[in-house]
């Protein structure tokens, strides 16, 4: 098979050279399986697509952004096995970038093409939302926002059923979850995609400065979020073992709350271990992967208080 996926759930590796170390050549890890910067190694060969660590995440691609450029740039000419193009895709998770990433590192006989509109449409729009968090301004009545919601609606309905967070969820579960959406992604570029009412429902538990306090009650509760005005978030879950999963974001570094300064206060206030930590760029991050975090909303409440500086003016 020229391509293969596979998913750890919730792995991270701490450098590039320990991602080589631990895989086999001509492996690709994505969007934040390995925490450092996007970096290429022609021995092996071995790449790293990275969006979240080491980076402006409003100046960087989002994994298939880079994926597709990299396609296009001749990564299918350097990764081949006796003149096969072969790829070792790994992730750690099964969002709307990972499933976009590997259906472009799956595909080169369709992403090589640079006439492709609907598939440079989905990608150029996904790319887009996912670097600004969800947070790019379309209006939430586009229909193009539709088509999105029923290609990513296997993935969208997973998180919000707590699928996706349960500690016990296996690497089958979620290529399952990848495979659905690589499906539904080549029927919308062949012209024979659907769409589905956006569910953009949340509730607002409260507010610190610019930052939203919030849970997701609708699947795409992040675009009625920023619809209504909203440019910063701290979204909770909880989860089945009694600690939170959340996830922090604002539009862009114009927004005055420090996302980095917050996820080290976080982890200076949890003392996590090992590489399952607070992680994430100096616009988007979130609580450990693995099993979420053990600090309380007042508590988290707190440090965001020390993160807010006033806006100008």
């Amino acid at each position: 098979m020229p391509a293969i996926l596979r998913i750890v759930p919730r792995k991270t590796y701490a450098t590039f050279s320990e991602f080589i170390a631990a895989t086999p050549p001509y492996s690709i890890g994505i969007d934040g399986i390995v925490a450092e910067s996007t970096q290429y190694e022609q021995k092996g060969p071995y790449l790293n697509l990275n969006h979240h660590d080491s980076c402006d995440r409003l100046a960087t691609r989002s994994a298939c952004g880079q994926a597709l450029c990299y396609m296009r740039a001749g990564l299918n000419e350097q990764f081949r096995l006796n003149g096969q193009y072969h790829a070792i895709v790994h992730a750690n998770h099964p969002d709307e970038d990972v499933c976009t990433a590997w259906f472009v590192l799956k595909h080169p006989e369709l992403t090589c093409q640079t006439i492709h509109p609907l598939l440079n449409r989905l990608i150029a729009v996904e790319d887009t939302m996912d670097t600004m968090a969800g947070a790019y301004p379309f209006h939430k009545d586009l229909p193009l926002l539709e088509e999105f919601a029923w290609i990513f609606e296997p993935y969208t309905r997973a998180r919000q059923l707590g699928i996706i967070h349960q500690p016990a969820i296996s690497e089958h579960t979620m290529i399952g979850i990848v495979t659905d959406v690589e499906n539904r992604i080549m029927r919308h570029i062949t012209g024979k995609g659907e769409r589905i009412a956006l569910d953009t429902r949340y509730t607002l538990l409260d507010k610190v400065g610019p930052v939203a306090i919030i849970e997701e009650t609708g699947q795409h509760a992040r675009i009625g979020l920023f619809g209504d005005g909203h440019k910063a978030y701290l979204s909770i879950q909880e989860l089945s073992n009694g600690n939170l999963k959340v996830s922090v974001g604002r539009m862009s570094p114009f927004i005055g709350f420090n996302v980095i300064q917050f996820l080290s206060l976080c982890n200076r206030e949890e003392r996590p271990s090992g590489g399952n930590i607070w992680g994430g760029g100096n616009n988007v991050g979130g609580s450990p992967r693995d099993g979420g975090t053990k600090l309380k909303l007042v508590t988290l409440k707190g440090a965001l208080v020390h993160c807010i500086r006033p806006i100008k003016a």
